[in-house]
Parts: C-alpha cells; structure tokens; sequence
C-alpha cells in the first residue's frame, strides 16, 4: 500500500474509515490504445518493459500533483485526487497532472523505442465515492467505488491516443485555467441521459 495509506493505519488503526467514508475525490484514469493487439504480437519481456516506463511516467505525476496510486489494472492507471487525504482543488490537480503527464509522455515517445507512451488516453471526473479498506480477511486493498468511478472509466474510454477527456463537472471547476473545447454529448453505459465532455487541450499560459 501507498506511504499515505500506512501512514494513516498506523497513526489511526480504530478509526472509522478504515471501513469507508463518504468524501468528494477526483478520480483519473489512463490506458493503453491499441494495447491488446499489440501485446499479441509481442514477447512478454518486451511487453513488460514497455509497460512499465509508461508506469513511471504517469504515477510520478499523479504523485507529484497530490494524488494516489490507487491501482494499475492491466494497462490502465486508476488515480484519485483528494483522499485518502481530503484536499481542496482536487480536480485542478488532477487536470494538471494530465497535462504534465501526456506532454512527457509524447516527449518520451519521440525516440520511437516505446510505442504505448503515444497512445495514452486520460479520462477524469469528480464525485462523491466511498473510499476505505475494502477485501476480506485474506485481501484486502484501500480504494474507493461509488458511480463517479464507473463514469470516470467509462469518460476515459472515449479519450483517443494522446487525448484527455473531463466530465462538465471537471471543466467547470477548471475553465480559468484550461483551453478546452466541448464535444458532442456522449451516451455511455449505464446512464440514461448523454453525458456532456470536454476535450483538454492545454493549460492557458
């Protein structure tokens, strides 16, 4: 588990959000496009490094802007901004992190050597989620579910190679700072009504 995580347990061990809070978070996801057909064609070793420098990239600067590693599933990044530590402004962090993170990433990606860091797509939300130590006896992890997980996913799904895709809610907390444009509403699964998304560009200078 993260230093963040241990540091709480050990500092509250009875206190009750080990068994899950209620708190508003920033949740930010990334994957792989393209990663399946690729990854048939190649060796496990291979597949493996590759992966992990794209890995480094993009949990340094969800550290480095306040968030937490949540988790790494196959070839997707789960983030969360503003727990286990609440903050404030935990969706500007979030924004800015992709940022950062997708203009490393087509820095990197300029040698050719590694062709997953061009095809990083970012898709973020925010809402109210439940986050605390979920598992059994035998398992158990500090996360956070609740919808605006399962829109926060489903977002990112719409995010191409290089894109970061953000729910209203996100571009309304970040329009000062943010060159954005709006897309058309998108059906997603699981929600009756279309979601309105915004496309990130760049920070404005």
């Amino acid at each position: 588990m993260s230093q963040e995580v241990l540091d709480m347990i050990l500092s509250h061990p009875e206190d009750s959000w080990l068994k899950g809070i209620r708190s508003e978070v920033t949740v930010l996801f990334t994957d792989i496009r393209g990663f399946t057909t690729f990854s048939e064609t190649k060796n496990p070793e291979e597949v493996v490094e590759n992966l992990n420098e794209y890995f480094e990239i993009v949990t340094q600067f969800i550290i480095e802007y306040g968030g937490y590693v949540d988790k790494l599933i196959g070839d997707a990044v789960l983030g969360i901004f503003g727990a286990p530590i609440p903050h404030t402004g935990h969706a500007e962090k979030a924004v800015r992190a992709a940022v950062a993170m997708q203009k490393k990433l087509r820095e990197k990606s300029g040698d050719n050597r590694n062709p997953f860091l061009s095809r990083i797509g970012i898709g973020i939300n925010s809402g109210v989620v439940l986050s605390g130590n979920i598992g059994s006896k035998n398992k158990m992890e500090y996360t956070v579910i609740g919808d605006s997980v399962n829109v926060a996913s489903r977002i990112n799904n719409l995010a191409g190679p290089g894109e970061i895709i953000v729910s209203k809610g996100i571009y309304e907390e970040t329009k000062d700072i943010v060159l954005a444009k709006a897309l058309p509403p998108q059906k997603i699964k699981g929600k009756g009504e279309l979601v309105e998304v915004y496309q990130v560009l760049d920070l404005k200078s």
